[in-house]
């Protein structure tokens, strides 16, 4: 099976989601494409790098405890691990096994 690169997995997934939401069936319009799936594909699998990050909207912006917060942002990595294809998933698996360690 050929190794992909993650600009090459992003490529792939983007052109293909953005076919389907192209197509006159897709009952959301292209709209969908514009201001929901660009993001999700960008976002998901940039936050098992920006872990400082989402502790800081933890705590300041949700106004989380500790235990909350590891809470919180062990359910948002892991419907991020969800949205990821395989081949996205493989790419972030070491950083996203460490943070479920880190939290355990």
């Amino acid at each position: 099976m050929k190794e992909y690169s993650y600009k090459e997995i992003v490529k792939e997934v983007r052109t293909l989601v953005e076919e389907e939401c192209k197509k006159p069936a897709n009952i959301f319009g292209y709209g969908f494409w514009t201001y929901h799936i660009l993001s999700v594909v960008k976002y998901a699998m940039s936050h098992f790098d920006e872990i400082p990050q989402l502790f800081e909207s933890a705590f300041i912006r949700f106004k989380l405890n500790p235990e909350e917060g590891k809470q919180w942002l062990l359910a948002k990595l892991e419907r991020d691990w969800k949205k990821l294809t395989p081949e996205a998933r493989k790419l972030v698996k070491d950083k996203y096994k460490a943070i479920k360690l880190m939290f355990k």
